[in-house]
Parts: structure tokens; sequence; C-alpha cells
């Protein structure tokens, strides 16, 4: 559901009796806090976690008197477990949102007893405030929460907030960004789902570069976005041509999730290896029926093993993983550079080409050859070069709007002989 002031019969949603997040609003700013409120899960989990936490100790006083290979791989999915258990646990009884919105910028800080994420978006790069549902579900419900639109990377947050809370203060934050024009943008599965749809923008060659002209558009952008402070792009000039490159991150989220996963499923698939080949007692013998079936038997849970630690290490080495673009009068280039891999693509324009800014597909519909080993997070946004047959050519994937209009009006500059007049 969409309402804004400039629709006819529009009224601002009052404010509830008793917010349920401490708020507070001056001239200078909006702010509040948001506490989670899990009491009964946490409770429950503190139950379940001193029986596993008795379990642990048992364990690490086997290892320590016996230090062998069995009793470390026996104990490890246990341990993992454990501290899993527990930062979820903190996160539940400690974990805390913060929010201020000024009128040059926004900071965000989410902590649980220490700082865990904290991000600064200035004030001229936020376009609005909407409604957003969250990735994961509860109860096989996706939670409702507040999403800040920007030219970078949106932030998402407020997932545990009572509907009408939500609905207030998001009516009160986009009256704050645009005084007189305040517009509250509340959503639902439906609406959520309509915004997979492609959003197309063409780029359109005029001698005013920095102004693109809307083909079609589902979501309300501005028609001029600069460079933004989230950038991950650096930029090349030579006389004719252009690079562009930019490295991978480090994201904390997925590194703690797979090691997580990692060491519970390969601590248990290592146990029965171990068994196996007769590190641990009570194993079967060798190459009777019973060690066949065994070595048969385990080696989808090695290959879904396997799979888990790649994943790991892509993510350990993503600060290694470099890619880039070339453009110049003749081809488009990319090279995409690990520690011990490299790939490179080469395509030449055949004709006249139109550069399109869209809002990017799902992965998996993506084509596999051109998503080849990238393990950056999607931004939602790719720039296309597609011919005036509309058949692509080529994209840039996995960009923040900011990102790819910036990279499209540097390619518009330089006048390059395959795009379109």
């Amino acid at each position: 559901m969409i309402q804004t002031s400039r629709s006819q019969g529009f009224v601002p949603p009052a404010k509830p009796a008793r917010l349920g997040v401490r708020y507070y609003e001056t001239d200078d700013g909006i702010g509040f806090g948001i506490r989670n409120k899990a009491i009964g899960t946490g409770c429950f989990l503190v139950v379940w976690l001193s029986g596993w936490t008795v379990g642990c100790v048992v364990l690490i006083a086997n290892a320590v008197k016996d230090p062998s290979v069995g009793n470390i791989a026996f104990g490890i999915p246990f341990w993992g477990s454990w501290l899993a258990v527990s930062s979820f646990l903190i996160w539940l009884w400690f974990g805390r949102e913060t929010f201020v919105l000024k009128h040059d910028k926004a900071l965000f800080v989410r902590s649980a007893i220490i700082r865990l994420s904290a991000r600064e978006v200035p004030r001229s790069e936020i376009l609005r405030f909407e409604g957003c549902l969250s990735k994961h579900t509860q109860n096989d419900q996706h939670l409702h929460g507040i999403r800040m639109v920007t030219a970078g990377e949106p932030l998402e947050f407020g997932f545990r907030l009572d509907p009408q809370d939500r609905v207030w203060i998001l009516y009160r934050l986009n009256d704050f960004l645009n005084p007189g024009q305040a517009f509250a943008m509340d959503t639902d599965a439906a609406s959520v789902a309509s915004e997979e749809e492609v959003v197309r923008v063409a780029l359109s060659s005029t001698d005013d570069t920095s102004s693109f002209a809307m083909v079609e558009t589902l979501i309300e952008v501005p028609e001029e976005l600069p460079a933004v402070s989230d950038n991950q792009w650096e930029m090349e000039e030579r006389v004719t041509e252009l690079r562009f490159g930019r490295r991978g991150q480090f994201r904390a989220a997925p590194f703690f999730l797979l090691l997580f996963l990692n060491s519970f499923w390969n601590g248990i698939v290592s146990v029965f290896v171990l068994t196996l080949w007769g590190a641990l007692p009570n194993g079967p013998a060798r190459f009777t029926g019973e060690w066949w079936f065994l070595f048969f038997f385990l080696i989808p849970f090695e290959l879904i093993g396997l799979a888990m630690f790649s994943g790991l290490l892509l993510t350990v080495l993503a600060p290694f993983r470099t890619e880039f673009w070339k453009f110049d009068t003749i081809a488009i280039g990319r090279v995409i550079k690990w520690p011990f891999f490299n790939r490179s693509e080469q395509w030449e324009p055949n004709g006249r080409y139109q550069l399109q800014l869209r809002k990017q597909k799902p992965s998996n519909s993506a084509s596999p050859k051109k998503n080849l080993g990238s393990v950056l997070p999607s931004n939602g946004f790719e720039l296309a070069v597609v011919s005036d047959a509309m058949i692509e050519l080529c994209s840039i994937s996995n960009l923040t709007e900011g990102e790819a209009r910036w990279i499209g009006q540097q390619i518009l500059r330089m006048r390059f002989s395959w795009l379109r007049d």
C-alpha cells in the first residue's frame, strides 16, 4: 500500500498512543532505538544451552586429556553449535538498532553489547523510506521492516516494529526528508514481488551527458545521480579508453555462517571418515561389504561438505578478487582475477548500441557465462550494452544505482563510435 500527500484524500497516520521504541524528534533530526523483544525464545535457549554446555565441557576435558584427531573432530560440531547459539542468544537479549536522520546525513548503528556494524549516508544520496519484507521467514511469515532507499546500497532495519509504529515512523521519516511532500510507504508481499520486475532506463548520449531519459520505470528515481559515497569502483582514463575496476570485499555475516555450517557438517562427516579409515575405534574391517557400503554412503555428504568449504574459501579470498572492465572504440573487455585463476572475455560491438540501466534480474535467471566467479553481493542494478534490436551484448552486474549512473556518464562522455547518437 502506497499513500502520498500529493494524492487526493491522503490522511497522515496518527501517532500511536504509546510507541514501542525510544523515539525523539528535534529541529536537527529524528532518532529512535529498537531493542530486540524475544524473552521467551531467549529463556528457552538458556535452558537448552545449559545442558549443551555440560556436554561441551566434557568433550573439552577429553580432548585435553587425549588430544587425538578423533576426539577433536568429534567435538568440533558441538563446540561450533555452542558458539552459534550463544551468539544468537546475545543478539536476542542485547541486540539494538539505532537510527538517526539529520539534515545532512543518516546514521545507523547495530550493536549487541559491542558495536556490530555502522553506516553513514549523506543526505544527498537518500531517496526515500519505504516498507519492506525480510528475506527470511518466521512462522512461515515474512517480517515487515523499513528500507532506506539510497543511490548506493539500500539499508533495511526495524523488522521487529509494531505495524502502527512502523507506518507512523515511515511517515515521519519521509516528512523530515522532504517537508511538505511527505509520504508513508508500507508494503505487502504482492508489492515487494513487483519490485523484482526489470526497471529499464536508457542513458541517452545527448549533449548533456549528465541527463538520462526514462524509458520505463516501476519505481520513482531522480534523473541525475553523482558517484555515491559507497562507490566501489575506480576509474582510469586514457586517450581512447576507459578502465573501471573494483576489488571484492570481505563480508562478516556470510563468513561466520559458512564457518558454523562447515564446523557442524564437516565435523560430523569427518568422524565417519576417520572411522571408515580406522582412525577411530569400532570401525568396520576394511574392504568388507559393510566398509564399501559406508564408503559409497558418505560420498554425497562429502560432496556437500566440499561445496560448503569452497564457499567458505571464496568468502575468505573475496578481498583478493578483482574485476576490470575496459571500454574503447572497437571492443569491450572484462577480466576477473583470483589469486590462482584469471578469466577474460571480450565483445566487439557491431553496429549501434545504447546503454541501459535496469533492475537486475534474479541470479537464477542470469547468464551463467557472464556471472562466472561473481561473489559480490547483488546491489540490484546492472548497466547493459544493448543493440537497437534489443539484443544484449554484455552487462555490468551487482551495481548500485549511483554506481551504474556514474559509470554510464563516464562512458557517454567519451563518445565511443559504437554508441547510438
